[in-house]
């Protein structure tokens, strides 16, 4: 009489044929958003797109000045200077006798308090000077700063022009020296001028890839392919 084969569970029960799950789709073969959703999101690209494109274009000159290096240099006298383009949004140092007149003012995101004052011989150049805090204003001769063209002032001077034009009458050709602007001060102005320019290009690769076409392929087309 033969033993009775051993009783084995794994070997009575047979298991079905295992299944090996389909790796998930990539991007391209994912089906286009609803209409109205892909055209809201197209909408919010192109709004990001303009807004931080014209945030860099307003900065570009300020983060230009921030690239300077080197010494400022010494442009003498202000009331006998007549700037001209090859002084626009340079690092300078001068002296100059300033008028009594002036216009106060604050610039956005900061809590000082900054004086304009035209130069005494009447040339068409403005000095901006901080004013100490809790102390005596001394009116001071020597400075060293920014010069730029008044209408070439970035964001932080909205409507100094007409403020100017309503304080002295005209503002036409005008220059500004801002006193204590250092290049090492205006980095921010570059790193944001960045920030809105990696802005601009993600929202414009995203809306391109938003409607460029694109044909599914399915997983055994995709085996066939590599293969």
């Amino acid at each position: 009489m033969e033993p009775d084969a051993p009783f084995g569970v794994c070997g009575s029960v047979s298991l079905p044929p295992s299944s090996i799950p389909e790796p998930p789709r990539d991007l391209a073969s994912l089906p286009r958003p609803a209409g109205v959703l892909r055209w809201l999101t197209a909408a919010v690209l192109l709004l990001v797109l303009a807004g931080s494109s014209a945030m860099a274009v307003g900065l570009r000159r300020d983060a230009a000045f921030a690239l300077r290096t080197g010494k400022p240099d010494d442009i003498g006298q202000l009331e006998h200077l007549r700037p001209g383009p090859e002084l626009a949004n340079q690092w300078v140092r001068a002296e100059a006798k300033l008028s009594p007149g002036s216009v106060d003012y604050r610039r956005p995101f900061e809590a000082a308090v900054f004086r304009l004052f035209p130069v005494a011989s009447g040339a068409p150049v403005f000095v901006q000077v901080q004013v100490p805090e809790g102390g005596e204003f001394v009116m001071p001769s020597s400075f060293v700063g920014r010069l730029v063209p008044l209408e070439q002032l970035g964001i932080y001077h909205q409507g100094l022009k007409a403020a100017l034009a309503s304080r002295f009458g005209s503002a036409e050709n005008a220059w500004v020296l801002l006193d204590g602007d250092a290049p090492s001060s205006q980095r921010w102005a570059l790193g944001l001028a960045l920030l809105c320019l990696s802005f601009s290009a993600f929202s414009l690769l995203s809306f391109i890839a938003l409607f460029w076409p694109s044909v599914p392929t399915s997983h055994e087309q995709r085996e066939t392919q590599e293969a």
